[in-house]
């Protein structure tokens, strides 16, 4: 039982998600100053380019090509658990880009509890404690991450073209080939192909509750589906995060009590 090494997150290029890094790594450096905060960054650029260098102002930066044959969209939802299965010993703790973490125990109660070689998992009530659960919040050391994600210690795109690719298991949502079709229920789902990869290669897992009731998520949580900022509750240290209204770069006039919350609290909670 213990503290993690790594904070990683993940993203293309796609704005939608890519413009939280600077914001999102600048909360998470602060509330875990001696963490290393690391993204996995899907683009066909160098590592010389002007953008990847100004990414690696806000932290580590390891960049995955991506594969033509497979939407990209998938890609960057499975590139932070790759990253995380190439960490050796440390311990990862892996999340969304777009969530801002607001209330530093939050965090800790969980990790603190689990014990070593195990595979944090929260929130499996979420899904009905049928054996897959959220992404975030997984927290694990680099080579528990390696002995499901990555067994064969195969490169990004053999990874997904002969590992990930392989026969439907339990649910279309599993392919990371799937065009998505949110209409009819059709769509790319990364916990979809853990479950599926942890059910070919177990690890012990250690499950956790989140900490608050679905009913009371938008007490506790600020949440994109219905963003209503409430600057009292958020002073008061009432909110645990925030899955934040995308992009970021279009709503930074919003973001603003947030990140003046960041600024002021981080490191004192």
């Amino acid at each position: 039982m213990g503290n993690i090494d790594q904070i990683i997150l993940s993203c293309n290029e796609d704005v939608t998600y890519s413009s939280f890094w600077k914001p999102v790594s600048y909360a998470y450096s602060k509330m875990f100053p001696n963490v290393t905060v690391h993204l996995a960054f899907v683009t066909n650029r160098d590592e010389n380019d002007p953008l990847v260098q100004e990414y690696r102002k806000y932290g580590k930066v390891t960049l995955f090509k991506p594969y033509s044959h497979f939407p990209e969209f998938g890609q960057a939802k499975m590139a932070r658990f790759v990253l995380a299965s190439m960490q050796g010993n440390d311990v990862c703790y892996v999340d969304d880009i777009d969530l801002f973490p607001l209330r530093k125990d939050f965090i800790t109660d969980k990790i603190s509890e689990r014990p070593k070689d195990h595979l944090l998992c929260v929130g499996g009530e979420v899904y009905g404690n049928n054996g897959c659960f959220p992404v975030s919040q997984m927290t694990a050391e680099g080579y528990i991450w390696k002995k499901f994600i990555n067994p064969e210690n195969l490169d990004f795109h053999n990874l997904i073209e002969w590992y990930w690719k392989l026969p439907t298991k339990y649910s279309i949502n599993e392919n990371i080939g799937v065009i998505n079709n949110f209409a009819v229920n059709n769509f790319f789902s990364d916990e979809a192909l853990i479950y599926k990869l942890r059910s070919l290669n177990p690890v012990d897992i250690y499950q956790m509750k989140r900490g608050y009731n679905q009913g009371d998520l938008l007490n506790v949580t600020l949440d994109r589906c219905d963003w209503k900022m409430n600057e009292e509750r958020l002073k008061e240290h009432k909110y645990v995060n925030a899955h934040g209204i995308r992009p970021y770069s279009s709503y930074v006039k919003e973001y603003e009590p947030l990140m003046n919350y960041i600024d002021e609290n981080y490191c004192t909670k």
